[in-house]
């Protein structure tokens, strides 16, 4: 059977071709409280979280263990909680003898693009598959917001070519993201591989630009969270009557260096937005450039 580029990728049924194709979310917990994502999944239909993360533990954000979504998840929020790290997690080891994925820079994608050819994958995927059939909808949860940048982007591709609508979340009252399959993937089936000379290698689906006001907003939201704590931080001290003059240049002082936190905050967060978004434009414009000179020789010559 011949090959596809991602954007002819079929969109049919599995392997039968008469089960309904299931709507699968996908979301990155980030520094988000347990309960805003709670909110999120149930916003959307959510019935079952099924944690992809290969270590289902945060050092910085513990609300997000796996032993506490095991027992909290349900009992708080209706939520069923289950994880298949070991059969679908990322951080996986690149397979040196096999060339199908050469189309990846980046170490981690081709990795887990390498470990999506073997029968552990494959098994682990039909699993998924059956749960969001038979208990769905279903939502891949895994640390990172940005889904592209994130083995669910291409664990997404995988269930895209199977038939399944993917759909990522990224904000509260803000519609999901529909999944679109990485451009440079080569489809034969339900099978997908990433060869070289296919098109942009550093980025994901197509749908990175789309992403990128959603990102920026949500990571205002974020910094204006921590204003808030950090205002409402203040106000016990605010309310201590002073001993004196001298107090209220100190209080001064404090508010200025919070300020000053809040503001690193937003224009790192914002540097890292535009560098990654600068680098995926930027790889795009050199995709375009040959093609450009190709088109100006065969005008020049005619």
């Amino acid at each position: 059977m011949g090959g596809t580029s991602g954007r002819e990728a079929p969109h049919s049924d599995r392997q039968t071709g008469t089960e309904p194709s299931p709507v699968i979310f996908t979301i990155g917990h980030s520094t988000r409280s347990q309960d805003e994502l709670a909110d999120l999944l149930q916003d959307h239909g959510v019935r079952v979280l099924v944690d992809v993360r290969t270590v289902p533990r945060s050092r910085t954000n513990p609300q997000f263990n796996q032993d506490r979504l095991n027992s909290e998840l349900a009992e708080h929020h209706g939520c069923r909680y289950v994880w298949v790290g070991k059969e679908l997690g990322g951080l996986r080891k690149r397979n040196l003898s096999c060339e199908l994925n050469d189309g990846w820079h980046n170490a981690s994608f081709r990795g887990y693009a390498d470990f999506m050819q073997t029968e552990s994958f494959l098994s682990g995927l039909q699993q998924l598959l059956e749960l969001a059939s038979s208990q769905g909808p279903v939502c891949l949860m895994c640390a990172e917001v940005c889904h592209f940048r994130c083995h669910r982007m291409l664990l997404s591709d995988a269930l895209t070519v199977r038939g399944c609508t993917v759909q990522h979340i990224m904000q509260r009252g803000k519609p999901p993201l529909a999944h679109k399959l990485t451009k440079f993937a080569k489809v034969e089936g339900i099978r997908i591989t990433y060869p070289a000379g296919q098109g942009n290698q550093q980025s994901g689906g197509s749908s990175t630009r789309e992403a990128q006001p959603l990102i920026s907003s949500i990571f205002k939201q974020q910094t204006q969270q921590q204003r808030q704590q950090d205002q409402q931080a203040e106000q016990p001290q605010q309310e201590q009557p002073s001993s004196g003059a001298a107090a209220q240049p100190q209080q001064q002082q404090q508010q200025q260096q919070q300020q000053q936190q809040v503001e690193r905050r937003t224009r790192a967060g914002t540097k890292r937005i535009s560098t990654y978004f600068g680098k995926t434009e930027a790889a795009e414009d050199q995709e375009k450039e040959p093609q450009a000179k190709r088109g100006r020789t065969r005008q020049g010559g005619a």
